[in-house]
C-alpha cells in the first residue's frame, strides 16, 4: 500500500541523510592526509583524487572545511574533510 501523496511527514519520521562520520587522520609531511583509522582499521593514502574547500555563512556559525577525495590502499575511495575551525576529521559518504 502507498501513502496518499499529499500526506504530511512527522518530524519522527525525519532522518539526517550521510551523516559525517569521525576519523582519526595521519598527516603526512606536505600536510596532507597519509593514513586514516576508521571503524579500527588503518588504510594508507595512496592517492589524493581531489580537494576542494567551503568557507561560508561567516556572518552566522562560520563553516570552514577541506575536502579531500582519497584513493585508499585498500581500493576503496573515501571523502574526508577537515573542519579547519575546530580541527576534527570526518568522512562523508554521498
Amino acid at each position: 500500500m502507498v501513502a496518499h501523496p499529499r500526506a504530511t511527514s512527522g518530524v519522527d519520521r525525519l532522518r539526517t541523510l550521510n551523516q559525517p562520520r569521525p576519523v582519526v587522520v595521519t598527516i603526512g609531511p606536505g600536510g596532507e592526509p597519509a593514513t586514516i583509522v576508521e571503524r579500527s582499521a588503518a588504510r594508507r593514502v595512496i592517492a589524493i583524487q581531489e580537494r576542494w574547500r567551503i568557507a561560508e555563512e561567516w556572518w552566522r556559525e562560520p563553516i570552514a572545511r577541506d575536502y579531500y577525495r582519497l584513493l585508499l590502499d585498500d581500493g576503496s575511495v573515501r571523502t574526508l574533510y577537515t573542519d579547519t575551525i575546530a580541527g576534527d576529521w570526518f568522512a562523508q559518504n554521498y
